[in-house]
């Protein structure tokens, strides 16, 4: 569960409960980290648009290695 204020799935309206929903029909969950940006889904969209960017850049292999790595530094869960 995340610390700061989120929009609950059962709360969320518009674009925002489309979000809620592709990620739930791919994933099985709305993960913390797309309800931590529930309050500005456009912030969510323009981060998702980016990773996006980043991938198809370089590829869905090194995207991961990198994303794996970066977590690795920084001590955090990937």
């Amino acid at each position: 569960m995340t610390w700061i204020k989120t929009v609950d799935e059962s709360e969320a309206t518009g674009f925002l409960r489309d979000i809620y929903r592709q990620q739930k029909e791919e994933w099985g969950v709305v993960d913390n980290y797309t309800k931590g940006f529930s309050l500005n889904p456009l912030i969510l969209k323009g981060v998702g648009d980016l990773y996006s960017t980043i991938e198809n850049g370089v590829g869905r292999r090194r995207y991961e290695l990198i994303a794996t790595v970066v977590s690795d530094i920084n001590r955090c869960t990937y």
